[in-house]
């Protein structure tokens, strides 16, 4: 779920999503996504706002870019968040998986 839609982050959570999108590589799907990730929320629970670690994709150009972005410090909404494939988060986290 994104607050990019209402709630009391839409107005911030739409700046980020029209940023997302100068990035190349960053589709306006993508962007709604990722954007979803800096604003979560749990259901019905808008007041719960669980942490996230990993924004998972499969589309490697889009992990690199969103990594690089992060490791500049463009998004800080979006600083805890790290970009890659399943496979790489189940190598991150082999006690888990």
């Amino acid at each position: 779920m994104s607050f990019r839609f209402a709630g009391p982050h839409s107005v911030d959570a739409r700046k980020i999503e029209t940023e997302l999108l100068t990035i190349p590589g960053v589709s306006e799907g993508d962007a709604r996504q990722i954007v979803s990730c800096a604003f979560p929320f749990d259901g019905d629970n808008t007041s719960l706002h669980p942490d996230l670690d990993w924004f998972v994709t499969e589309d490697r150009a889009l992990a690199a870019a969103m990594n690089a972005a992060a490791a500049a410090s463009r998004f800080p909404e979006l600083a805890k968040l790290r970009y890659g494939s399943s496979a790489e988060v189940v190598a991150a986290h082999p006690a888990v998986f």
